[in-house]
């Protein structure tokens, strides 16, 4: 073997090795990752009370979250025997937070996000825009992910006379999210032009599913969201 046939083939040796370490060190940040779901929602929704009562931690009086709250849930809870453990986070509802979700969610395996709308009549009119707002800027981080991620449109307070029903929350936030999209690609420097395919705007265009569930989580009434957590878990 000359002098240039073991040069490439050390080179060749030294470009295997490099790939090598890459996916090895690779591997393990991504095993690393530790399965999560994310409550969102705006304040007073009722999403840190969802998350005390899942996470089996005290009911404390309502308070707004001025930072994350973390939490571990076994999941299938249908199938207490079999459960194994994942990471719970309840998301600040506050706007100016939403800064570092797209570092959240590149720290973790996410699984799904619960989204925790209050169906109240006047909460409701009041929250829409806040709502589609933070709706949009998520959307736009985890449907960059292959198939997108679920969500669960967790309609809250759905005990209440004067709440709204789930066909007309549905509706309107469309309406409302049309107005955002159509805002925010003419006023935003970032390249969103990739939210024109999701136009007219509607909850079945997305690539992650987004599901429409009634409850109360006052009353323990909400078994329609705990069996949709445990579907991504049994069914994923």
């Amino acid at each position: 073997m000359d002098k240039i046939q073991i040069t490439l083939l050390s080179i060749i040796l030294g470009l295997f090795s490099i790939i090598v370490v890459y996916y090895i060190q690779n591997f393990e940040l991504k095993s690393t990752k530790k399965n999560t779901f994310l409550i969102i929602g705006c304040n007073n929704s009722g999403k840190t009370l969802l998350f005390n009562k899942l996470t089996q931690k005290p009911i404390t009086s309502t308070v707004s979250s001025l930072e994350a709250n973390y939490g571990t849930i076994h999941l299938p809870l249908s199938q207490a025997s079999i459960g194994k453990p994942f990471q719970l986070i309840d998301y600040p509802g506050y706007l100016k937070y939403e800064n570092v979700f797209r570092s959240l969610v590149s720290e973790i395996n996410l699984k799904g996000v619960i989204f925790v709308v209050d169906s109240e009549i006047s909460s409701f009119n009041k929250q829409i825009n806040l709502i589609c707002v933070k709706l949009f800027r998520m959307l736009t981080i985890t449907e960059s992910v292959p198939n997108g991620v679920d969500y669960l449109m967790a309609v809250n307070k759905t005990d209440l006379f004067n709440s709204l029903p789930i066909s007309k929350i549905k509706s309107s936030l469309e309406a409302e999210m049309n107005k955002v999209i159509e805002s925010e690609l003419k006023n935003n420097e970032d390249d969103l032009t990739f939210w024109l395919d999701y136009m007219p705007f509607s909850f079945e265009r997305t690539n992650g599913n987004i599901e429409f569930k009634t409850g109360s989580v006052l009353k323990d009434k909400y078994s329609d969201w705990t069996n949709w957590l445990d579907e991504r878990v049994v069914n994923p």
